[in-house]
């Protein structure tokens, strides 16, 4: 039979002070009656009282509703809902007559936990307690129990072995005092928490006794254990109690050993994944959290003689107190279970490095995992930095274990490039690397050079850190900022033409970096004056090193005895020697380099390095007698194997994006040039992706930002891919010193204002059954698993490329004519930009059919310098169709105020190239930009891909675009 010890049930009684009773009633007796099982008649009406009275009790009396709720979930119909499985007990008889020992003592430990509840609760609101035995013989109030929970009661075993056996007497130390149960009336009312009557009081065994001990001793004063049974009631029985209960012995030996905790803080990880540090005492071999229920350990030895030796090895609790209470005082989160809790690893050991010292001073120690051991102790670093040349050595050292262990920082670098926070020691220790290192010395790491126990550095990599220029931006500085042996005029007046105030503060800038040798970019806005910087740079450069004693006159190309490489380089004054310099540009802006300098600097002789192979290899025999040798890009590809060997002054890249991919022919021919010093002209130094900035940094400063794979791995991959901020900022602080850039809205205050617009055009019907079917077939080549990956990215960009034919169709046509329908009759000149020379023949194509007059820029024009002047002189001609390429760079066509961008572009900043041609110096009008894309086309999606580009830029160049603002 399954069984419960006790019914709780609430009453009422008329002669009662308290609205209520507790009454604590033998278990409900059942009789098998056939197959059903029954309650006993005369217990009954009290399993049909409680319903009746909850209502009742519940409504008057707040307080009681929770004992009446636990009184309810002790009759047995709801342990039977509660605790029975439905599959295996489909009737509530079933489940009361089952032998299944797991299931009963289940049971009754869940009515055990539940009485103790009642018993305390019912205490706690003064209800009067009464015991109702199992006679039927009436309650009376004056008869309730005294329940006496305050009260420690402990077992007192008495042991007395003698020849025949051992005789077992049990007595109870009740607050200090020692009783005997013989003659005593004593009921068990739960095991586990023990809780039971004796002498008309309710107690509580201490915690760890199970009031089972008690019952053979409600019948009986003595329990005789006969000899031969003795070995196993020594090794099951008596060994259990011997560490918690008060052991009087006779016939044997107990002796206790004198053993001190050791306090110990183990670190281990919770369920939730955060970290912990968790205390416990050892002794000996033995270890205890602070609430175990065990008060030592018991070693029984039994001798050959037949005695036995119980040897006890019991806890101190007044010195784990006085552990618990430096641990408290030291983090006031410690449990009572004896736990701390740390939300990540890093705050774990940052606490141990913290407290372990004055702890361990205390007696502690800390216990970590083998395979996850983190070094706790003392770490300091060390650095010293030696310069050797151009190059600064330094040196970081961790030091470790009071300087026992040494580790070079360097063997940390790989580890922290990673994102890792470890670094496994020789000792076999994890060293949690302190984030306060990864932001001291991530510059180091990410830009110097690891040589095996110190990192390496060039001069412009720290002088780039410690930003060791002068703003540009800011007042212009004066002559003194000019740099060594320069005039008072330099950055001011140069005999036929006077720099404006900002280029004036450019010429400063470059002129300090080219005394200290450092190669840059001016990177000023379309417009401002980049090569008229330049011309008062070279000027400033040739009067202040020595100068040749022969050279042409200014204007002629060049001389008899130049032509066949005769006369010698003089030398008058100067600090230095003079050699030619070189100026690298697109050719269409080769005939604009020569009228500038013949215009500005006259006293600069000059030679256009171009023309047919014959010519070149003519005028190549007097090219270094020049001051000035202007040249292409494609010419010195040609003729990299003549000029490669040549010692330049200053070389000058124009427009420096031409060799943005460092796989070009282009770029390897650019890095093999020599030079004193180089400078990069470009207003989109970086046009797509952060390797054209790597491209152009190890032409200027070829040390500055390492090889291409460090790059990668170090910038390129965190910023552009997962948009690291720390990364992004740590190259602009490197890179800055090498760019300036003033956009004209910051330095011409008599700029015109620039109004954009973007026009969204509705495909026709046509077009969009076009387009749909165009895209559908691009996704099907796409996905087909069959074509290999090399065609089907081929495939793919002829796609796109057939897709954006498709958007400049009749739809988008509409809406640009009808615009410049409504500007043909105002008189406004206007740029019309696409990528696609077909684009710009149908726009031409239909201007002709209405009589309209427009001119045409393409690769293919030949004379573009009448083209331009036409367009620019002639007030019936309109519109200028202008191709990217063709027209990007170096034209000023300041006639014209608006833009039409008829197809936008991959790159934000050629864009931006296109419409300089008309917003930029000389320009008096505000200035249109009207930027037209197909609704629902890829074209919508350029747009966003533009600005995700520009967001990655600006990340590392925010002061090329806004610097001074």
């Amino acid at each position: 039979m399954l069984a419960y010890s006790y019914l709780c049930i609430m009453e009422t009684m008329d002669n009662a002070e308290k609205p209520a009773i507790l009454v604590l009633r033998p278990q409900p007796a059942f009789e098998i009656v056939g197959a059903e099982l029954r309650r006993v008649p005369e217990l009954g009406r009290y399993m049909t009282l409680l319903p009746r009275m909850r209502s009742e009790l519940m409504a008057d009396d707040e307080p009681l509703r929770p004992i009446v709720t636990l009184c309810e979930e002790l009759l047995p119909g709801n342990l039977y809902v509660r605790y029975a499985n439905k599959k295996v007990y489909k009737h509530e008889s079933d489940f009361w007559a089952t032998d299944d020992k797991t299931v009963s003592d289940y049971v009754k430990r869940q009515a055990d936990h539940r009485l103790h509840k009642i018993v305390v609760m019912a205490a706690e609101a003064g209800l009067p307690v009464l015991f109702a035995p199992a006679d039927g013989s009436p309650l009376h109030i004056e008869n309730h129990l005294v329940v006496n929970k305050e009260k420690s009661v402990t077992p007192v075993m008495l042991f007395q072995r003698r020849d025949d056996g051992i005789s077992y007497r049990l007595q109870l130390r009740i607050d200090g005092e020692l009783m005997a149960l013989a003659g005593c009336e004593l009921t068990v009312l739960s095991f586990d928490p023990g809780i039971f009557i004796l002498n008309s009081c309710i107690y509580f065994l201490s915690p760890g006794f199970n009031a089972k001990l008690l019952l053979p001793f409600t019948k009986k004063e003595v329990v005789e254990i006969p000899k031969r049974m003795e070995h196993d009631y020594m090794h099951r029985f008596v060994i259990r109690y011997m560490a918690k209960a008060e052991i009087i012995a006779e016939g044997f030996d107990v002796e206790d050993a004198v053993l001190y905790p050791t306090p110990l803080l183990n670190t281990d990880n919770s369920l939730d994944g955060r970290k912990l540090l968790r205390l416990s005492f050892r002794y000996g071999d033995n270890e205890y959290t602070p609430d175990s229920r065990l008060r030592g350990r018991v070693i029984l030895s039994e001798k050959s003689d037949g005695s036995f030796r119980f040897e006890r090895q019991m806890r101190d609790s007044t010195m784990e107190a006085h552990y618990i209470d430096i641990l408290c005082k030291t983090d006031d989160r410690l449990t009572t279970d004896g736990i701390i809790r740390f939300d990540t690893l890093r705050q774990l050991v940052e606490w141990l490095k913290n407290n372990g010292p004055q702890l361990r001073q205390q007696g502690f120690s800390v216990v970590q995992p083998s395979e996850e051991v983190y070094y706790i102790g003392p770490m300091s670093v060390e650095q010293s930095d030696e310069w050797q040349g151009d190059w600064l050595q330094t040196r970081v050292t961790v030091v470790l274990d009071g300087g026992r262990l040494r580790i070079p920082f360097s063997f940390l670098r790989n580890a922290i490039l990673q994102g890792e926070q470890e670094y496994m020691l020789p000792t076999g220790e994890r060293l949690l690397i302190p984030e306060e290192w990864m932001q001291r010395y991530g510059d180091l790491l990410l830009v110097g050079q690891s040589c095996s126990d110190h990192f390496k550095r060039h001069r412009s990599q720290v002088d780039g850190l410690n930003s060791l220029t002068t703003d540009p931006s800011g007042p212009t500085p004066g002559p003194s900022l000019v740099g060594r042996g320069a005039d008072s005029s330099a950055g001011m007046a140069f005999g036929s033409f006077t720099l404006r105030p900002y280029q004036q503060a450019g010429l400063v800038w470059l002129w300090n970096n080219f005394i200290s040798g450092t190669g840059c970019c001016l990177s000023d806005e379309m417009g401002l004056g980049k090569t008229i910087q330049t011309i008062a740079l070279l000027l400033n450069y040739k009067k202040t090193a020595k100068q040749a004693q022969h050279k042409p006159q200014a204007g002629c190309l060049f001389s008899e005895e130049e032509m066949c490489g005769e006369g010698r380089i003089g030398s008058s004054q100067g600090t230095k020697d003079f050699l030619t310099s070189l100026v690298i540009a697109p050719a269409s802006v080769v005939h604009n380099w020569m009228a500038e300098l013949k215009r500005f600097a006259p006293s600069l002789t000059a030679m256009s390095y171009t023309g047919d192979p014959a010519l070149r290899r003519k005028k190549r025999q007097a090219m270094m007698r020049w001051d000035v040798v202007v040249t292409t890009y494609g010419t010195l590809l040609s003729d990299i194997t003549y000029l490669q060997q040549q010692q330049f002054g200053v070389v000058v890249m124009d427009e420096s994006q031409t060799f943005k991919n460092h796989h070009s022919q282009i770029f390897h021919a650019v890095s093999e040039l020599k030079a004193l010093w180089r400078l990069a002209l470009s207003g989109t130094p970086v046009e797509n992706h952060l390797m054209e900035l790597w491209s152009l940094m190890s032409i200027l400063c070829p040390q500055l930002l390492g090889d291409e794979k460090h790059f990668q791995n170090s910038f390129v991959q965190p910023i552009a891919r997962h948009f690291e901020q720390q990364r992004a900022e740590l190259l602009q602080r490197i890179i800055k010193p090498y760019f300036l850039k003033r956009t004209k809205e910051q330095v011409l205050s008599d700029l015109p204002p620039r109004q954009d617009e973007v026009i969204v055009c509705p495909m026709t019907e046509e077009q969009q059954s076009l387009y749909a079917t165009e895209l559908s077939k691009a996704r099907n080549e796409w996905l087909d698993g069959n074509t290999p990956e090399n065609h089907r990215r081929m495939s793919m960009f002829a796609a796109l490329q057939r897709l954006r034919h498709i958007a400049n169709g009749e739809g988008k046509m509409q809406e640009v004519f009808e615009r410049l329908e409504t500007l043909k009759e105002t008189g406004h000149k206007v740029l019309i930009f696409s990528e696609y020379v077909t684009m710009l023949s149908s726009v031409g194509s239909e201007m002709k059919r209405r009589g309209w007059s427009y001119d045409l820029l393409t690769g293919q024009t030949t004379r573009r310098e009448d083209v331009i002047s036409h367009f620019q002189q002639t007030a019936s001609c309109q519109f200028f169709l202008i191709s990217l390429k063709a027209g990007g760079v170096g034209l000023n066509l300041t006639a014209a105020d608006y833009v039409f961008v008829l197809d936008p572009w991959w790159n934000l900043a050629a864009e931006e190239q296109a419409i300089a041609r008309a917003h930029r110096i000389g320009q008096h009008r505000p200035v249109f930009v009207y930027r037209f894309v197909s609704e629902n086309t890829l074209e919508q999606q350029i747009l966003t891909l533009q600005e995700r580009k520009q967001d990655i830029i600006d990340s590392v160049m925010p002061f090329v675009i806004r610097q001074g603002q």
